[in-house]
């Protein structure tokens, strides 16, 4: 591609994610997708006029009623109250496209990044896999391992592989679960300094551009609880 607009000044659209061609895509994310993406780009493809505005009537949700596409969540709380029990349940079942609490799933595949690793938490999907045994094929990766999703490039790039990989294999993610915010950060952010947490939100916001992923983020509540999930307001306003 580069040679040939190099000689003749041919243009060319690739994938983004290493390792993908456009019938990846085209299996991975449908005609519709592909099409759109394979269109010829304009710099006025970035904005909208009146008479190009639709009304959407596609359903957008990955939990009826809770989560949707292409957005963000905030699910916080005092130490040792289950946040995490609560979030890998929720996760388990948009993994396996079964109804959740009694609200209609449009699941596939989830990525838990369960930043405190140690072994406890095998201890817990055992419990699930038990408790819903008719539930086959649950596309939940977990990784068990630190992460640094703040300043280390490497790291982040390594989020997105594994979202690119997953995608390949099994379709696109549906639900990214970062649990927890500070461990996923190693004390490198500033909770309450609002530039810092909007550097790591920016951060999050291109992975998410870029896959559609739903970013879910498990946060603790400050030492007075009726004020929310502890940090800056940046954070709350984010997930608004």
């Amino acid at each position: 591609c580069e040679k040939a607009f190099d000689q003749y000044g041919v243009t060319s659209v690739i994938p983004k994610g290493e390792g993908l061609d456009w019938n990846d895509v085209w299996v991975a994310r449908g005609p519709e997708y592909t099409r759109k993406a394979l269109e010829p780009a304009s710099i006025l493809d970035q904005v909208v006029f009146p008479d190009q505005t639709v009304i959407s009537t596609k359903a957008n949700y990955i939990v009826k009623n809770w989560l949707s596409d292409d957005s963000m969540s905030l699910i916080y709380g005092p130490s040792n109250v289950g946040k995490t029990f609560f979030c890998q349940d929720l996760c388990w079942h948009i993994a396996a496209n079964e109804p959740w609490q009694g609200n209609r799933v449009k699941g596939g595949p989830v990525l838990y990044l369960q930043t405190e690793g140690g072994l406890a938490w095998q201890a817990r999907i055992a419990a699930l896999r038990q408790k819903y045994p008719d539930h086959k094929d649950v596309r939940l990766a977990i990784r068990a391992a630190p992460i640094n999703l703040f300043n280390s490039e490497e790291d982040i790039a390594t989020v997105r592989a594994l979202l690119d990989e997953m995608t390949k294999k099994f379709g696109p993610v549906r639900v990214l679960a970062i649990d927890t915010l500070a461990r996923a950060t190693q004390g490198q952010l500033e909770e309450n300094d609002n530039s810092s947490m909007s550097r790591l939100l920016a951060s999050l916001d291109v992975l998410r551009a870029q896959t559609g992923v739903h970013i879910m983020l498990v946060h603790h509540s400050g030492k007075d609880t009726s004020r929310g999930a502890r940090g800056a307001s940046s954070l709350r306003s984010a997930i608004d």
